[in-house]
């Protein structure tokens, strides 16, 4: 039970009794009151998901007062698609970026100075 040998289970029905003594009734009651209370109020908020769910459901398949109808299946269509894909493919792809050209000795020294860092010599 609980993943407990006898022996842990019989220590620990020792300590509930060295603690509690003649409460530990009082506090048994006490707490299956309150895991009883606990599922209770499980099952009442499971109960109450399951409702808004079903009207959920329920309201989603209910036609729109006002509606021009529902379709009974899948909506047919014509359409040619030979045109959108011609122009598709004659569709000239986007330019590349250009690689970021490096930056020159003058703007490396220049930012140097700013900083405050000594300028390097070329060589």
């Amino acid at each position: 039970m609980f993943g407990l040998s006898p022996i842990q289970l019989l220590i620990c029905g020792v300590v509930a009794v060295l603690l509690f003594g003649s409460r530990l009734p009082t506090v048994a009651r006490s707490i299956g009151k309150s895991l009883s209370e606990f599922r209770r109020g499980m099952n009442d908020l499971q109960h109450e998901f399951r409702t808004a769910m079903n009207e959920a459901d329920h309201a989603a398949r209910t036609p729109v007062a006002g509606a021009q109808g529902r379709l009974s299946g899948p909506a047919a269509v014509s359409h040619d698609d030979s045109a959108s894909d011609t122009a598709y493919d004659t569709r000239e792809p986007a330019p590349e970026e250009a690689p970021a050209a490096a930056p020159d000795e003058a703007a490396i020294a220049d930012i140097d100075r700013r900083e405050g860092a000594p300028a390097q010599s070329a060589g």
